[in-house]
């Protein structure tokens, strides 16, 4: 199994899940990461020497020498490895989960990369033998983006992990506040569109007339820049929003919640809103290419909000302000295992 690291969102936390399923179940034989896991026995961790792509490609050449045989599962940008990997062994099967809706991804690369990348993806998975979609939109996505691989799609859906099966160690909980606020986790990268989030919530203050409750944004950041951001959008209401860094485990935020909210661009599977679905929160997100219509018609209070558009998100966000904290369904906590029983009849079907 191969897969860039295990902390970040919610592929990783995916990617995790299924490393463990499979040393579970005696499948994992080996596994490849620039940033791997204290959980995983030493004896089958081989550890990637940079991000860089042909420092990696060596590294891979030798561990595949070394490892003959066997089924690949690539995870991420790792799924760029497949015509790689095929080179070198020809009659190896490779299986290939990409994290995000790739023709989304690629409107946010320089333009004269654009071609490129959509080579190198069109050739891994060409080179592949199986292709993991997290969704049926994604798999639509793929479909359409990409040629010659219609037949090597299976859906295998994020389920709603409770946060004891990614990781047993206990994590200190930072204080979560006592006045009601609104929780968005995400990563600070374009495609989660801060700009928006923090736009649509200054226009939601003005529609409470400052009675709006506070904004709590968890993910991982660097330097003073999303502050300045905060500082020069909401003004004199900057202190309104917190930002709290990374959470191992959100779910006390979630429960504490007045309600969740995510502003993306684009998405794969989001397991933000999975996990707000499982608490029975109220929800705004964005109607952006990804899974979040899907997730919409399937469970009651998901509002969705036009992309890019602080008006239409500050208008969903009041919406769900006004309405009951909770809805009734929401996915079972134990689904987890039909993850596990669906990733292994993938498994033996290759």
């Amino acid at each position: 199994m191969l897969v860039p690291e295990f902390s970040g969102g919610g592929a990783e936390k995916v990617a995790t899940l299924v490393a463990k399923i499979l040393l579970k179940n005696g499948r994992l034989r080996n596994l490849v990461a620039h940033r791997p896991p204290d959980w995983l026995p030493m004896g089958k961790i081989f550890r990637l020497p940079s991000h860089r792509w042909i420092p990696c490609l060596g590294a891979v050449a030798r561990w595949s020498k070394k490892n003959p045989g066997g089924i690949r599962w690539l995870n991420l940008n790792y799924v760029l490895f497949a015509p790689w990997l095929r080179l070198l062994q020809p009659r190896t099967r490779i299986l290939a989960r990409p994290g995000n809706t790739i023709s989304e991804e690629i409107k946010f690369i320089p333009f004269w990369k654009k071609p490129l990348v959509w080579l190198a993806y069109q050739c891994a998975f060409l080179s592949v033998d199986v292709i993991v979609a997290q969704s049926q939109t994604m798999a639509k996505e793929l479909k359409k983006t990409f040629r010659g691989i219609n037949s090597k799609i299976r859906i295998l859906s994020n389920p709603v992990v409770p946060a004891s099966i990614i990781s047993k160690k206990i994590h200190p909980i930072q204080k979560i506040p006592c006045a009601p606020f609104i929780f968005c986790a995400m990563s600070f990268k374009p495609q989660k569109d801060f700009q928006t989030l923090v736009r649509g919530y200054n226009n939601f203050s003005t529609f409470t007339r400052g009675s709006a409750p506070l904004l709590v944004i968890a993910g991982r950041f660097q330097g003073e820049d999303l502050r300045k951001m905060v500082r020069q959008e909401l003004g004199a209401c900057s202190n309104q929003v917190r930002l709290v860094g990374e959470l191992r485990n959100p779910n006390p935020w979630i429960r504490r919640s007045r309600f969740c909210v995510l502003s993306s661009h684009y998405e794969g599977n989001s397991n933000f809103l999975l996990e707000a679905v499982y608490h029975k929160r109220i929800i705004v997100a964005t109607d952006c290419p990804g899974a979040n219509r899907e997730m919409a018609e399937c469970f009651p209070g998901i509002f969705l909000s036009r992309q890019k558009d602080p008006g239409s998100l500050a208008r969903q966000m009041l919406k769900a302000y006004r309405r009951p904290m909770l809805f009734r369904t929401g996915p079972n906590k134990n689904n987890y295992r039909e993850f596990s029983r669906q990733l292994l009849d993938i498994l033996k079907e290759s």
